[in-house]
């Protein structure tokens, strides 16, 4: 199975096929994932190129990149350990949370969902949680902050509250 990406001459652009087999070092067959493609950037310069799945099988890459995910990253190119943290947050949360908030922000009213907070300071500002779905990577600071929650944000809050209350009277 897979699919084949083509520019308006038919030439193939990109080409991904996942087949199940036995790759040489393995005792199990199971299913794996080729990609054949070239790409270039603006300037026609070449930034990526692999040939998978095949004799002369390479990848050849000018640009930051990783490859393989198992809870970790396996092959890294390029990136920093901050860019390597936000692309493991990313992965691991199948792409629900996937926007870098960095730097001090003040007065500001924003929604948590979907953002990394990568050293971030955020000062006086109105803060929204509906799904709970935000990482905090690295130092960090909510000084004098005001915090919404709603939907199922707001049942974990509320079943917290609840149990805190309970805790204290015993």
């Amino acid at each position: 199975m897979g699919y084949e990406i083509h520019d308006s001459s038919g030439v193939p652009i990109l080409r991904v096929r996942t087949l199940f087999e036995r790759l040489p070092e393995s005792d199990e067959e199971m299913f794996v994932t080729t990609l054949t493609g070239t790409f270039y950037n603006k300037k026609g310069e070449l930034v990526f190129s692999a040939n998978s799945g095949e004799q002369d099988e390479c990848i050849e890459a000018n640009v930051k990149g990783a490859f393989g995910f198992t809870g970790g990253l396996g092959l890294v190119q390029g990136m920093s350990k901050e860019e390597i943290d936000f692309a493991r947050i990313v992965l691991s949360s199948r792409g629900a949370i996937h926007e870098p908030i960095r730097g001090h922000l003040n007065a500001k009213e924003i929604t948590m969902d979907g953002k990394v907070f990568i050293n971030a300071r955020l000062t006086n500002c109105k803060i929204h949680v509906h799904t709970g779905d935000f990482a905090i990577s690295g130092p960090g600071a909510f000084e004098h902050c005001e915090f919404f929650f709603h939907d199922a944000a707001k049942k974990i809050r509320d079943l917290v509250v609840a149990l805190s209350k309970q805790s204290r009277t015993k």
